[in-house]
């Protein structure tokens, strides 16, 4: 929480790096005491909210045990791998997609590099060896769970409400912030469960296996589906993932699915502004992109539907 706080508060950071820690990166207690390194915060505020703000990052320290008045100490040791949670939280709030794969690639250099090292009460000569948190071209260890080759017989399970785990995938460095999973996994069986519930409604029987997300037949075609969570800031590489995947699992089962299949890409939301194109783009590649319509249980796209989708998507 701190370090997120630092990270998305210029006026936090600031005071930190340029007010409480030494030219070094470390601490000055009595700099952090001093009721009168207000002044630094009337760039933004008035006098007495300034001297509020300075009071309440104070008692802000006390209160997480960041700071301890009776032994006047900073208590932020890197020992215990705080760091590499609190960037991997950061990450998922940066916009900029370079700072976001530079600081998840190594949280320390990044803070080197902008003189930020005042955050984490640490001096250059005493910095531990830098260790890359999160690789961005091996971050889980994804070919593990992967399985997949030619079948002959196309198995699966019938689907049917159950109850959400973790995906159990072995991870490279660091484990991956617990929330920003349990999320996706929430956001994906929600979308599961909607496709199959619209899909019920056209008396088809959806399945899936341990590789296809849904898929069921029409008397028109079988469909496939690949379900993404997804954000405004990983659209697209989310998008990059399904299509992948699609392609893919309708060669493993393309003898058993049969010759005309409609491939779905269900998305947790549409495309922001910027990627709408990639509507087209996707159905330029057979493939056809929709998402959840917010607030209601139904699922949008754009443009003409192949026949196995046409009574199961709201076209806009």
């Amino acid at each position: 929480m701190y370090f997120l706080w630092a990270y998305r508060d210029e006026r936090i950071r600031r005071f930190i790096c340029e007010r409480i820690a030494d030219q070094h990166g470390r601490w000055r207690i009595t700099r952090l005491l001093e009721k009168a390194n207000s002044d630094f915060f009337e760039t933004w505020l008035q006098p007495s909210t300034a001297r509020k703000a300075r009071s309440n990052f104070e008692y802000f320290l006390i209160e997480t045990n960041i700071y301890d008045p009776k032994s006047r100490t900073i208590h932020l040791e890197l020992d215990d791998g705080w760091l590499a949670h609190a960037a991997i939280a950061a990450a998922q709030h940066e916009n900029d997609p370079t700072m976001r794969e530079e600081l998840l690639a190594n949280p320390i250099k990044f803070l080197e590099r902008r003189n930020w090292l005042g955050l984490l009460n640490v001096t250059r000569a005493n910095l531990p060896e830098p260790v890359p948190l999160l690789l961005t071209d091996a971050v889980p260890l994804e070919d593990i769970a992967i399985d997949t080759k030619p079948v002959v017989s196309l198995s699966g399970n019938e689907w049917h409400a159950r109850s959400l785990t973790s995906s159990g995938r072995k991870n490279a460095i660091a484990e991956i912030d617990l929330v920003a999973r349990e999320r996706a996994s929430r956001s994906h069986y929600m979308l599961e469960e909607l496709i199959v519930e619209l899909a019920k409604a056209q008396k088809l029987s959806p399945r899936y296996n341990q590789n296809i997300d849904i898929f069921f037949k029409t008397p028109s075609g079988a469909v496939l589906v690949e379900i993404k969570s997804c954000t405004d800031n990983n659209f697209h590489s989310q998008l990059r993932k399904g299509v992948s995947q699609l392609f893919e699992y309708r060669f493993l089962y393309g003898s058993l699915l049969g010759p005309n299949v409609a491939m779905l890409l269900l998305m947790e939301c549409a495309p922001p502004s910027s990627k709408r194109w990639l509507v087209d783009y996707v159905r330029s590649l057979g493939i056809i992109l929709a998402w959840k319509e917010p607030h209601e249980r139904m699922i949008a796209t754009r443009g003409p539907l192949p026949e196995p989708l046409s009574k199961l998507l709201k076209v806009h």
